[in-house]
């Protein structure tokens, strides 16, 4: 991942992993003047997309110390990567994208089931909802998030997620996964 960096830093004369932090920079693309919304895609910080991988990476060590670790991975991610950027202008960027939203959705859904398991609902709300802010088509975290509203007994905010979902697949033209129906139909039956 480090030629992207590069890459990235060749193009705006800033860093791919401005995802990592809600401050940003003015970045400066050497083709041709910046685009007002690139800047969102640039940060200051020293956040790293190296750093995330870092903390996400599989090490030996107990559950509590893979659940910091990926916690603080998670604590990085601002929202989707290279967000407010004209596609068409960068459309380089778009494997960068993917392999990122795809590492940020596997780390949250792995905290959030690490934390299901420990039967902390608020952990497992904060890591799917950490990672919906990245891929909001990411069933899999809609289904933790159900899951976790359902574990802390919040029926108002369990029917608000499942509305937003719902709203989220018709806008995308998405039909519902099989494991999502499945797991809807188990969370209401243990309400009765």
């Amino acid at each position: 991942m480090a030629g992207h960096e590069g890459l990235a830093r060749s193009a705006w004369g800033c860093s791919a992993s401005g995802w990592a932090n809600g401050r940003t920079a003015a970045c400066t693309s050497r083709s041709s003047p910046p685009s007002p919304t690139a800047a969102s895609a640039c940060s200051t910080s020293p956040a790293t997309w190296d750093a995330f991988q870092n903390l996400a990476a599989d090490h030996t060590g107990d559950v509590a110390e893979r659940q910091e670790r990926l916690h603080r991975a998670l604590d990085l991610v601002r929202g989707r990567p290279f967000s407010g950027i004209y596609a068409r202008r960068y459309s380089w960027s778009e494997d960068i994208v993917q392999e990122i939203i795809t590492a940020v959705v596997r780390v949250a859904g792995e905290l959030a089931d690490l934390r299901l398991r420990e039967s902390d609902g608020r952990g497992a709300l904060w890591a799917a909802t950490r990672g919906l802010r990245v891929a909001r088509e990411a069933e899999q975290l809609w289904r933790q998030r159900f899951r976790a509203h359902a574990l802390l007994g919040e029926e108002r905010e369990l029917e608000a997620a499942i509305r937003s979902m719902e709203a989220m697949l018709l806008d995308l033209g998405y039909a519902m996964e099989a494991e999502t129906s499945d797991t809807l139909r188990l969370l209401q039956m243990a309400k009765r």
